[in-house]
């Protein structure tokens, strides 16, 4: 059984989606917590892009290295 430790290790993040965050938390400095996190999440979701490939059926950015439904290896979403 893997430790705690080594799943984290392997856990994989969005570019995306930690640039949006940082936006914005620079633009919300001065909000109470709550409110900062309420407006970072609303600005992912409004804001993240999504792809959808023909016939997909779950949609949505795959983790790095992962190959795509139409066989296509993906190092980054596209746009970076």
């Amino acid at each position: 059984m893997e430790s705690k430790l080594q799943e984290r290790s392997k856990a994989e993040i969005s570019l995306e989606r930690a640039r949006l965050l940082t936006a914005s938390w620079k633009t919300t400095d001065s909000l109470p917590i709550a409110v900062r996190r309420g407006k970072a999440f609303e600005k992912i979701v409004s804001e993240i892009p999504i792809y959808i490939d023909n016939e997909q059926l779950l949609v949505g950015i795959l983790p790095l290295n992962q190959v795509r439904p139409s066989g296509i290896r993906s190092s980054a979403p596209p746009g970076f």
